[in-house]
């Protein structure tokens, strides 16, 4: 789970890649007329772009992991690059784009820079760089291997600082959610593993109850959300969170209909008992010895001893 995070700390991730890749590229269709054959490279590290061909001289530019440059020329150490502007920057770090293993390049320097960005909950510009970096490995190598996982990977950093942006203390705001690069996952590549787990990470926009304890029915229906999507994705990636998931939200419904009070109904409660025992048992057949079958057994326990179930949210 996302915990709520200040708006002021975060960008929108999809409102910055665009027009990083917009603007990089109206720069290269803007060069100065002497750029006879530019070399179109990206930067995979920020660096530092300066008016001359030293580190003396005035800065007037930074140059972000992921942005796209026009190389004119080298002097020395240093490139002679377009973006936006003519400057110069360390010939380091630049990745020419007809590199044979350019995709593999860039899919190792978003790795790196995602698993940096996990020290600090996938917040902040280094999180940005790691996704503007997969989605350069979609957006400049749609043919490459690695095309489809770093289209997730990019949305799925995205999708992380937008429900930090859009879950607060004062309630989910899950219908603002956009999610446009996991749909494009969803889209481009339907079939394959990397779409379901986009699509499961887009069943957060229909988890929208924020009242169990006053709408138990919205307990149910977040399990079907669940139910629904194990059916169309059974033989994916997220399928054991998904059964496992029905099988804990129907449980949580027998607790919250066995609660003394007005709400308070027995037959509902007996009647998801029986479901959710029913996903733990498909959970222990179909996934045995996974960590999903281990806390199907402790809920089936917590149901068999009439225990509370999701009391926190109650």
């Amino acid at each position: 789970m996302c915990h709520p995070t200040p708006r002021s700390r975060l960008l929108p991730i999809f409102g910055l890649l665009i027009p990083l890749i917009a603007g990089a590229r109206l720069a290269a269709q803007s060069l100065p007329a002497s750029a006879a054959h530019p070399v179109r490279e990206l930067a995979l590290v920020t660096a530092k772009m300066y008016v001359g061909p030293e580190a003396s001289s005035s800065v007037i530019a930074m140059v972000r992991p992921g942005q796209e440059v026009a190389v004119l020329g080298y002097s020395g150490k240093f490139a002679h690059v377009f973006v936006h502007a003519s400057g110069w920057m360390r010939n380091q770090g630049l990745l020419a784009l007809n590199n044979p293993q350019a995709a593999q390049i860039l899919m190792g320097a978003a790795r790196a820079r995602e698993k940096r960005a996990e020290r600090y909950a996938l917040q902040g510009q280094t999180a940005r760089n790691a996704a503007l970096l997969y989605y350069r490995v979609w957006d400049d190598f749609r043919a490459s291997p690695p095309a489809a996982e770093a289209l997730y990977r990019a949305g799925a950093i995205a999708w992380q600082l937008e429900r930090g942006e859009y879950n607060t203390p004062q309630g989910k705001y899950n219908y603002m959610l956009k999610g446009r690069l996991l749909r494009k996952v969803r889209g481009n590549y339907s079939h394959t593993p990397w779409a379901a787990r986009a699509a499961y990470l887009l069943l957060q926009r229909k988890l929208n109850c924020n009242h169990w304890s006053r709408h138990p029915h919205c307990i149910v229906k977040e399990g079907h959300v669940y139910r629904d999507y194990y059916q169309n994705y059974k033989t994916g990636p997220r399928a054991a969170a998904a059964a496992y998931q029905t099988a804990w939200h129907y449980a949580v419904a027998v607790t919250a209909y066995s609660r003394p009070g007005r709400r308070q109904k027995l037959n509902r409660a007996n009647h998801y008992r029986r479901k959710a025992e029913k996903w733990i048992r498909r959970i222990e057949t179909l996934y045995p010895g996974s960590d999903w079958a281990g806390e199907a057994a402790f809920l089936n326990f917590r149901l068999s001893q009439q225990m509370p179930v999701g009391l926190k949210h109650l």
